[in-house]
């Protein structure tokens, strides 16, 4: 998927397109150019599923545009389940929290 294949990747320099190593580019992304300042903080936007009104037979839920008034504001479970469970540790369920712009 994106976020393991390309995300992960390019955060950080890599090696040339010779593949030398990334000499003194310690804190720069892969394009070689920008530099990262701080952590890397990512934050999903989800949409509410609704009801589909037109397609029925093939899917019974849809998901429109992303705006401010369809936002899905659910905290969720790894695997992206409904409400958080107890059994994972706090750093895991605090990921899977809905947080405000805000709150980051």
């Amino acid at each position: 998927n994106w976020l393991e294949n390309n995300f992960i990747e390019n955060i950080r320099a890599q090696q040339w397109y010779n593949g030398e190593p990334p000499k003194n580019l310690s804190g720069f992304i892969n394009d070689k150019s920008n530099r990262l300042i701080g952590w890397a903080t990512m934050r999903q936007l989800r949409v509410k599923s609704t009801l589909c009104q037109v397609q029925n037979e093939i899917t019974s839920t849809c998901q429109y545009d992303y705006s401010f008034h369809n936002e899905d504001k659910y905290s969720y479970k790894p695997g992206w389940k409904n409400s958080i469970i107890k059994n994972y540790s706090s750093s895991i369920t605090q990921s899977f929290q809905y947080s405000t712009s805000k709150d980051l």
